[in-house]
């Protein structure tokens, strides 16, 4: 504790009040109100009482801020009232000139026990805000962080997205995992899109979006999957992994059960989804980086320009059931993607009949192979392909993923 007579030269020099006197001497007896630690500290400096009454208005540190410490505790409530709940984090920005200040002071009489306006604050403020919500505090992931700014008289709040993960099933072609802007207006909005700026009506995106946001009552939703498909391309089975992030939820507590039925009967026939439940942030990458790689399974309806017997069919399965396949960027994509040569096994290849020159061809395969290049051989660009097995022209009438694996090569 500094010597008494450099408490009387700096009480004698500076007005301060008893919470900024105290809290020169916070974690000492730390279990004593700093205004308590105050009143004491001028007994002993006058030996007489101090004054109870203490504005602080006169503060030479704080000024008086430190009486502002409820009204700022109401405003960050009001902010909060809009919001569910169960941890939050409080930060303050304080002005330059009152911790100058606060140094000054400390310079003069070299508390061992001091603390900064700025712990008092954030203390004070957490047990307000803790024992009027209930909620805990959690410095690490709170579902929502309070900023007091000081100087600007302003309490900004920062909520935590929240996180859906579960698979989506897309049961019609010709809609795209995400918005695509207009070709013709490139998304400005012209007669060909119908005004929109879209290439195509809504998305999956869009649908899923549309039907869960209004539950949380969210800013917006944004679609993170595991890999996409074409817009052609139907998605069965198991579905494709998802995480939706709802950014700047009031509403947290929702039941998924419930909601993923919601969503299912909405779009009954479009799209579905299934296993929705909460994650955290960190399955956004996971999702995005393990499906990638995950073993697909395709249906394929393969047309060729010849009719094709049993034995030809029967090389194709034996050709590429187990191979490695060279791919180089296929050109419908290469307008977007590296112009590069991509190695990719085909785990297995089963085929069944339709007609003389049409027949069903399922696949699996390693993530990120393009099955309609290893259809048709797009000029050559895929090798070995269908094309080049059979000698003939083919084409890839249809296509679906029917399921998608973990990551290492085996089934879900």
């Amino acid at each position: 504790m500094p010597a008494l007579d450099d408490l009387k030269s700096l009480l004698a020099t500076y007005k301060l009040c008893n919470r900024c006197l105290g809290r020169q001497f916070f974690y000492a007896c730390p279990w004593i109100p700093t205004d308590i630690k105050g009143q004491i500290v001028k007994k002993i400096v006058y030996f007489e009482t101090a004054k109870n009454e203490d504005t602080g208005k006169e503060c030479y540190i704080c000024g008086g801020l430190i009486n502002q410490l409820e009204d700022i505790g109401e405003k960050i409530l009001d902010k909060l009232s809009e919001y569910e709940f169960k941890s939050y984090k409080i930060g303050t920005i304080f002005p330059t000139d009152v911790l100058e200040r606060e140094d000054e002071i400390r310079s003069l009489i070299y508390p061992m026990d001091a603390a900064s306006i700025k712990v008092e604050f954030n203390q004070y403020l957490d047990s307000f805000v803790r024992n009027r919500t209930k909620a805990t505090i959690d410095n690490r992931d709170p579902d929502v962080k309070i900023t007091v700014n000081i100087p600007y008289n302003m309490v900004h709040v920062d909520v935590k997205p929240i996180i859906i993960a579960g698979c989506y099933l897309k049961y019609v072609r010709n809609i795209p995992q995400t918005s695509w802007a207009c070709r013709h207006c490139n998304g400005i909005g012209c007669e060909a899109c119908n005004w929109t700026g879209k290439e195509y009506g809504t998305s999956i995106e869009d649908l899923l979006v549309n039907a869960i946001l209004p539950y949380f009552e969210g800013e917006k939703g944004i679609l993170h999957a595991g890999g996409r498909e074409d817009v052609d391309v139907r998605v069965l089975g198991s579905g494709r992994p998802f995480a939706l992030e709802i950014i700047s939820p009031k509403k947290r507590n929702i039941n998924l059960e419930k909601v993923e039925r919601d969503v299912n009967e909405k779009y009954e026939g479009i799209i579905g989804v299934k296993g929705l439940r909460y994650a955290d942030k960190s399955y956004i990458s996971r999702v995005k980086g393990e499906m990638e790689r995950a073993v697909k399974t395709y249906l394929a309806l393969v047309k060729s320009e010849e009719p094709i017997d049993d034995a030809s069919m029967e090389k194709v399965v034996n050709r590429l059931k187990g191979a490695i396949i060279h791919q180089r960027t296929p050109r419908r994509v290469a307008h977007r993607r590296v112009d590069r040569v991509r190695l990719k096994r085909i785990y297995d290849v089963s085929i069944r009949r339709v007609s003389e020159n049409m027949f069903k061809m399922t696949v699996k395969c390693e993530g990120g192979t393009y099955v309609k290049e290893l259809i048709t051989g797009d000029a050559g660009r895929t090798k070995p392909s269908v094309s080049d097995i059979l000698g003939l022209k083919v084409e890839c009438i249809q296509l679906d993923v029917i399921d998608i694996g973990e990551s290492n090569g085996k089934e879900k």
